[in-house]
Order: C-alpha cells, then structure tokens, then sequence
C-alpha cells in the first residue's frame, strides 16, 4: 500500500441507530473472528469508557453502507451491557485515497491495531488471494496491463504473481503463504485453527503427517 491515509474519512454516515443494522463488507469478515471472551470484554470496556474509535463503514452503491472497520465493536454495541449502559454508537464513512483499495485499508487498519502472529497472517494472506486476483484483472481490463497492488510504504513490489503480493501485504514471505495454502488444502479444519490463533503453521504442518484418525 503506498502511504495510505487511514484517516481520510468523510464524515457522512447514516443515522446512528440506523447504523447499526448495516451490513459486513466482505473484507472485514476477513480478521480473524474474536472469542467469545475477547467480544465480551470489549464490550465491557465500550460500556465503562465510550466507543473510542468509531465504525468505518463503506458506501455500497445505490444500496447504502457496509461495514468496513468495526465489525467487533458494532456487535459490542448490540450486546445487553452497551444497551444498558445507553453508549450511542458512532460511524465515519471511509473515502478511498491514493487508489487505495477496501482490502488495502482493512489490512492496514487491522495490522496496526491487532496483534497477530506470522502464523494467522501468512492464513491470512490465503484468504486474499482470490480477492487479489480479481483486482488485478480489473487493473489490467482498465489499463491495459497487470499493476502491481499498492504496497506498504517503504516495500518494493513484489515480483509478480498475487501470492508474492498477498505475502507482502501482509509481511509475510511468499513462501510461507504457499505452505499456509497447503494446509487449507489438506485440511480445512487444521487451517482454521491456524487463522484463529490457536495453532501455528510449524505445528500444523507436523499435524497434518500424523494420520487423520490417529490425531
């Protein structure tokens, strides 16, 4: 990503309440999801201290807003202790810059602000693949040739193929993406607990050599 600004927001949202009810941007159901416990103190935190950082949300053509950053917070929001603690909720509307992309952005706010290993962002990197694809056949119909996707700032381009590109989004090596893409494809299951934080992709991989039915 070149020097995206995260903060280049318009503030035009929707009412409030009204927010509340808008739909997942497919970029944010991306994160890792939080547990249960994880959900249940942010939303006790929310209902002592305020929302702290409001939920971005996207413009989806003529059919309103998606939520693009926030989707924890916005189930918070909806959660018993909030209600009761009457917090209003509260949302800005993202405004791409600089040709930055939905994905760019997800993966820049999130990378700032949770704390993932290599291990889940290498799964990851899985999940963006397709994703990175699509984009760079709308690059190439538009101008006519394959475009790199913006990069973090300070990053060369990658050297082609959209796992490479994944892999430095995401500060990952493209090697590890591959080896993250293995254990998707050998086992679904396994790979999910790799995302989720509970397993790593050294162990995973072990896992995998040991028959199914003896695990």
């Amino acid at each position: 990503m070149r020097a995206s600004k995260v903060d280049k927001i318009a503030p035009s949202p929707p009412s409030n309440h009204r927010g509340l009810d808008c739909p997942i941007h497919r970029t944010a159901a991306l994160m890792p999801s939080m547990t249960e416990a994880e959900l249940a103190d942010l939303a006790q935190d929310i209902a002592e201290n305020g929302l702290l950082h409001p939920i971005v949300l996207c413009r989806n053509g003529h059919r309103g807003h998606q939520v693009l950053d926030g989707r924890h917070r916005l189930l918070a929001l909806k959660s018993p202790v909030c209600r009761q603690a009457g917090i209003e909720p509260k949302f800005v509307v993202w405004e791409p810059t600089n040709g930055q992309t939905p994905l760019e952005y997800v993966l820049s706010a999130n990378l700032k602000r949770r704390h993932l290993t290599v291990s889940q962002r290498a799964a990851l990197a899985v999940h963006i693949l397709p994703m990175l694809e699509v984009e760079a056949r709308e690059r190439k119909r538009a101008g006519g040739r394959d475009l790199p996707v913006n990069l973090p700032e300070g990053q060369p381009a990658g050297q082609g193929d959209t796992r490479d590109q994944a892999g430095t989004l995401l500060g990952v090596s493209g090697k590890y993406v591959s080896t993250a893409k293995r254990v998707r494809m050998e086992d679904p299951d396994v790979f999910e607990h790799v995302l989720s934080g509970h397993l790593g992709l050294e162990p995973a991989q072990q896992m995998l050599e040991v028959p199914t039915q003896d695990r």
